[in-house]
């Protein structure tokens, strides 16, 4: 039983991995390259013009449910009581990977299912004759994707996404703090990452804003400012646990 309950341990951990991994190009595609390859601009401005016969207020609410969803999932399930429960039942090492995977699954549900809303462009600086703004935008987001990727991956990742925890778990299995020294590091890089001013430039640098891309970029936006960032009360409590 042990070693099945080890297997399945190292396949969450490495899950969550390939899932992260896959939601990030993801999410590079939808919140950037799709909109400012020529292709994806065409298609745009095609389909806006034939997209007004929509229901306005069914597709925004859609959307409102499934942003709302991805935030309530990646909120609750950061909280102590949320972690301290998973420890109770003898998961402890494998939280931070569950938490990858639902946060992967919950945000690609909003990338896949996301609908346009209708007849409403917050701005359009598109022009069919000229493609050096496009151009430029290209080249600074590709640039700030590198900025958000390098900065993740120097803020020991292996302990970002989980699989850490599940390796010296398993080294180490009576060693129990070394699985908190880790969620340590992640509270401290958590309090300081320096991606999040590239990734809310990367939201808001765009030709073409429309309306649910707006949604998208105002609740992202919040979220990566306010609503995720880890209180000192909470570094406090896990730091001297």
């Amino acid at each position: 039983m042990s070693a099945v309950f080890k297997i399945f341990s190292i396949a969450i951990s490495i899950l969550g991995w390939l899932l992260a991994t896959k939601t990030v190009f993801g999410l590079a595609r939808y919140l950037s390259f799709e909109w400012l390859s020529w292709t994806g601009l065409v298609d745009f401005l095609c389909v806006e013009k034939f997209s007004c016969s929509q229901p306005f207020f069914a597709a925004l609410l859609w959307n409102l449910s499934l942003l709302l969803l991805f935030v309530l999932q990646h909120s609750f399930m950061a909280t102590r009581s949320w972690k301290n429960l998973f420890e109770t039942v003898g998961f402890g090492h494998v939280e931070r990977s569950m938490y990858v995977i639902a946060s992967c699954v919950t945000l690609n549900l909003v990338l896949d299912y996301f609908d346009p809303i209708p007849c409403l462009t917050v701005w359009n600086f598109h022009s069919m004759n000229s493609l050096l703004l496009n151009q430029v935008l290209y080249v600074v987001h590709a640039v700030l994707w590198a900025v958000v990727v390098l900065s993740t991956l120097g803020m020991q990742f292996f302990e970002f996404i989980g699989i850490s925890q599940v390796f010296d778990y398993y080294r180490s299995p009576s060693v129990a703090p070394e699985v908190e020294s880790h969620q340590v590091k992640i509270s401290d890089n958590n309090m300081c990452h320096s991606g999040i001013l590239c990734f809310v430039l990367i939201l808001w640098l765009c030709p073409i804003m429309t309306a649910e891309r707006f949604l998208v970029s105002t609740v992202f936006t919040l979220y990566a400012l306010f609503g995720n960032r880890v209180t000192y009360y909470d570094y406090a409590e896990v730091k001297g646990q």
